[in-house]
């Protein structure tokens, strides 16, 4: 006979892991980014995050819409005087003609268009905004899932124990579920202490 212990702390296990999956997973390097690199550095670092092939080389450019910024894996063109390079709606790079102040005075590649912020329209504006928010902290949504995660982890291990000086170790296995449980718990507790 199994101990019910053991199935409640498996059945914990499970459910806490596909609570947690979307917190453990890295973003997709081809999603909309906040902004786009704004030196050769931040470029060359998001490019090796993408890991482009081939005659393919990373690009962040502004969407077809005007008011996003997309990044992708094309190969480089020269974009001439005077015209910004776009992503169309199917992902083709294009350009057009820059008719702001400030818009390039001499021919360039689509992948140094960082050194041309003119090129990415108002989206600067709008990732100065969105860092702001992104600076703010932990939001009170994700303190309660800390504080709560902690609790049930407390409840979890205080059950076990009260469980085996109750009724005595199940075949061995009770040891074990207790190991899982706090391996488990100082898991979860150094993976808070990484995000402050």
């Amino acid at each position: 006979m199994m101990c019910p212990v053991l199935g409640v702390l498996k059945c914990f296990f499970l459910v806490s892991t596909l609570l947690c999956k979307d917190g453990m997973t890295a973003p997709s390097p081809l999603q909309y980014p906040y902004r786009c690199p704004y030196n050769q550095s931040e470029w060359e670092d998001r490019a090796s995050i993408l890991k482009c092939q081939g005659n393919d080389v990373y690009h962040c450019l502004l969407s077809a819409d005007k008011v996003s910024v997309k990044e992708n894996c094309i190969e480089r063109s020269l974009v001439l005087q005077g015209h910004c390079p776009f992503f169309t709606k199917e992902g083709y790079l294009h350009w057009a003609t820059c008719n702001e102040t400030g818009c390039p005075d001499t021919h360039f590649h689509s992948d140094e268009v960082y050194q041309h912020r003119i090129c990415f329209g108002n989206t600067d504006h709008q990732i100065i905004e969105n860092s702001q928010k992104r600076d703010d902290g932990l939001s009170g949504l994700e303190i309660f899932g800390l504080v709560a995660s902690f609790i049930v982890i407390l409840l979890v291990v205080a059950c076990v124990l009260v469980a085996r000086f109750r009724f005595g170790v199940c075949n061995g296995e009770e040891d074990e579920a207790v190991k899982m449980a706090s391996m488990f718990f100082e898991a979860k507790m150094s993976f808070a202490l990484l995000e402050n």
